[in-house]
């Protein structure tokens, strides 16, 4: 914990609750600053996209995120790295075709 009370915990998941705005803004530009280079997007197909497959999608307007719904995300912390697991709805749409997932 550090002197203003947060943990290392809560930046994680302010940061995750960054990527999930800014995947429902649009904004490439920063989530490519936020996420890692090993980052990848594991669409509802099953289909992994390396991130900047996944970021020229929605850059494009290929990958439109409408609203993400979260149902429960927890966060687990080991030294310098986390693992951050999501249970959400995502309102998207990929190719011009509309889904909740």
């Amino acid at each position: 914990m550090t002197a203003s009370g947060r943990t290392a915990s809560d930046a994680v998941l302010d940061a995750f609750g960054d990527q999930c705005r800014w995947m429902v803004e649009g904004r490439a530009d920063l989530l490519d600053g936020l996420l890692d280079d090993s980052f990848t997007a594991r669409h509802v197909t099953g289909y992994v996209s390396p991130k900047e497959e996944w970021l020229g999608q929605v850059r494009s307007g290929e990958f439109a995120s409408h609203s993400i719904r979260d149902d429960g995300t927890t966060v687990d912390v080991h030294g310098d790295s986390a693992t951050v697991v999501s249970q959400a709805v995502h309102d998207v749409s990929l190719y011009g075709h509309r889904g909740r997932y």
